[in-house]
């Protein structure tokens, strides 16, 4: 409750006091849920990359207590954290598939709750992921009625929805489905969780091609956060407004928040060393410098080729193809590539933005 009120130092501060009762009484399944719920603060607060490494070991002796004990929900929690160990990586095949794993074992625990957030964990790797868009619309469709009643998770699958409408070109009911997510999350008073919906409002605004009022969506969480003192999601939320601003012309304000972005990746966050690679790399262009340009977007695809983040790929080859064009050469190569991606997607609306002229960013 704390680290979703967005209270990190409290939270971390009373499940230390868990852990360290748990250990002091001998009762290993208390501390490994702590240990995992300690997990996620601690993503929203410390270093992603040592974080990544703590969280394998405390998965991996959680899981083995989980087991031992036939514990389902220690398990349905801990497979939800795997899911997002993937999703950090970019690999949203995999963190999909963790999803389901933890969408079993809180079925068996009849934890309606852990089944609710391991169906929105799913959710957004198939937003992300290779998962087509109509097969994804039409999961998370079947999936909103099972959490009907949990006014978190259906604020998040909401937002989620709303961005694949965009993806498929019903601009007003993504906006509307938004819109009614983040008014959910705003009841609840649940600060990070508002800010990651106006990130979708933001990608849906960008995808209809009205940087302007993305802009406005992308402030929105880059101040709920920077002032919550969350730094997990704070990188990303600069790399895409900065990139927002790029698209509106304002390039001075742009590469304040792309040295922001690169400043404050992880050296293991693949999408936040991508994102102000390619930010970067447009202003470089813009600047007399497009041979520097391309090699950091090009640094930014080999980064992103063995991950199934499709959405970023896309977005990276667009930016590539802006530089090649800021330079005079021809860019179809790397738009055609845009396109099969989109293709498999099944995305109309990115299929076209690289058929035209102007290079939107899908994020």
């Amino acid at each position: 409750a704390l680290l979703q009120a967005g209270r990190f130092e409290d939270a971390e501060a009373t499940l230390e006091e868990a852990i360290k009762r748990g250990e002091a009484a001998g009762v290993s399944l208390a501390v490994a849920h702590a240990s995992l719920a300690r997990l996620l603060v601690q993503l929203r607060t410390g270093d992603p990359a040592s974080w990544q490494e703590e969280a394998a070991v405390v998965i991996a002796e959680s899981m083995a207590v989980f087991e031992e004990e036939e514990d389902h929900a220690g398990l349905a929690k801990a497979w939800r954290l795997l899911a997002w160990t993937h999703g950090m990586a970019n690999r949203f095949g995999n963190a999909a598939e963790a999803s389901e794993r933890a969408l079993e074992h809180a079925r068996l625990a009849g934890d309606s709750r852990q089944q609710t957030q391991a169906a929105t964990a799913y959710a957004a790797a198939a937003l992300f992921g290779p998962t087509p868009v109509t097969d994804a619309i039409q999961r998370f469709e079947q999936t909103l009625p099972e959490v009907t009643g949990d006014r978190h998770s259906e604020g998040v699958l909401l937002a989620l929805l709303g961005s694949l409408k965009a993806l498929e070109g019903s601009f007003d009911e993504g906006r509307t489905l938004t819109a009614r997510g983040r008014a959910m999350l705003e009841e609840l008073e649940l600060g990070v969780e508002i800010a990651s919906a106006s990130l979708e409002g933001w990608r849906v605004e960008m995808l209809a091609g009205d940087a302007a009022e993305a802009e406005q969506r992308v402030r929105s969480a880059y101040g709920m956060l920077d002032a919550a003192g969350e730094k997990y999601l704070l990188c990303s939320v600069a790399g895409l407004l900065g990139q927002t601003l790029y698209d509106l012309g304002r390039y001075d304000e742009a590469r304040a928040l792309a040295d922001q972005t690169r400043e404050l990746a992880s050296p293991d966050g693949v999408d936040d060393q991508v994102l102000w690679r390619c930010l970067h790399g447009k202003l470089l262009a813009r600047t007399g410098s497009p041979e520097d340009g391309e090699r950091l977007v090009r640094e930014a695809l080999d980064l992103l080729a063995p991950t199934d983040a499709v959405l970023f790929k896309i977005g990276a080859l667009l930016d590539l193809a802006e530089i090649r064009r800021l330079a005079g050469h021809d860019a179809e190569e790397v738009l055609a590539e845009a396109r099969a991606l989109a293709a498999a997607k099944g995305s109309p609306v990115l299929a076209g933005a690289a058929l035209a002229d102007a290079t939107p960013t899908p994020g």
